[in-house]
């Protein structure tokens, strides 16, 4: 299956438990951890960096983090 198609199944499947925000593969990641400096501080406006304030923002909404 197509990627796309596995996430459309995943929300069909478990609706609002699934996060809708997608962490993208980046070099900054490993670059990050070999830094030992979270990737919203060693590079804030990169794309990766971004996608987990989002996945925050998603958290917190759901009430899962306070």
């Amino acid at each position: 299956l197509h990627s796309e198609e596995v996430l459309q199944r995943i929300y069909e499947a478990f609706q609002d438990k699934v996060l809708h925000s997608v962490i993208s593969r980046s070099i900054k990641l490993p670059d990050s951890t070999v830094a030992a400096v979270p990737i919203t501080i060693f590079a804030p406006e990169h794309k990766t960096a971004k996608e987990y304030r989002e996945v925050a923002r998603e958290l917190i909404a759901k009430g899962v983090v306070a």
